[in-house]
C-alpha cells in the first residue's frame, strides 16, 4: 500500500544462510593513508577476519591514523557486499612488538623463497613500498616471495593473497 506519506510493506519470508566465516589473518605494514582506505574495502570483501596494520621502519609516519574513520569504511563496505561480521583491526607500533605477540608470521618479501601455495591459517605480514630493512628481516624465521615477474605495490600484494587464499 502506498500513498503520498506512507507506504505499507509485508513480510513474505525470510532465508537464513549459513557463510563458512574465513580465519585469515593478515598483516600489512602501513602505508599511505588513503590507500589504505581504499585497500580496506577489499579486504573486507574477500572475507578477511583480522587485519594487523605494523609501523616498520619504512613505514610514512606522517599522519595519524584514524581508526573511527577505517571502521565507518569496513562497516560501509559490509553492507555493500552483505557481510555480516566486519574486518577486525589491530594496530602495532613496531615490527618487533608484531613478532613477539606473533613469532610465527610469514614475512612477504622480494629475498624470501618463492611460493605458490598459501595456507589460510599462516599468518602472513606485507611490508611497505620500500620492503623491509635488514634489522627487520632478522627477526622474521620464514620469509617468502609472491611468484610474480612484477614487482608488487603493498595494496597490490596483500590483495593477492587474500584471493589466492579465499577464492
Amino acid at each position: 500500500n502506498l500513498t503520498r506519506n506512507s507506504c505499507t510493506l509485508k513480510f513474505l519470508n525470510k532465508k537464513s544462510q549459513n557463510i563458512k566465516q574465513s580465519e585469515l589473518n593478515l598483516a600489512l605494514a602501513i602505508i599511505d593513508i588513503k590507500i589504505l582506505e581504499k585497500t580496506l574495502p577489499f579486504l573486507n570483501e574477500l572475507g578477511v577476519k583480522k587485519l594487523h596494520l605494523v609501523f616498520t621502519n619504512f613505514s610514512q609516519r606522517n599522519f595519524k591514523i584514524d581508526l573511527e574513520r577505517f571502521e565507518k569504511i569496513i562497516i560501509s563496505s559490509c553492507e555493500q557486499c552483505g557481510r555480516n561480521t566486519k574486518m577486525d583491526l589491530i594496530i602495532h607500533q613496531s615490527t618487533q612488538e608484531f613478532i613477539q605477540k606473533f613469532p610465527n608470521a610469514i614475512m612477504v618479501d622480494f629475498q624470501g623463497k618463492q611460493q605458490s601455495h598459501f595456507d589460510e591459517k599462516e599468518l602472513y605480514f606485507i611490508g611497505p613500498e620500500g620492503g623491509f630493512n635488514n634489522d627487520e628481516r632478522l627477526l622474521f624465521n620464514r620469509k617468502i616471495s609472491l611468484k610474480s615477474s612484477n614487482i608488487l605495490k603493498s595494496q597490490t600484494a596483500i590483495i593477492a593473497i587474500a584471493s589466492k587464499i579465499l577464492l
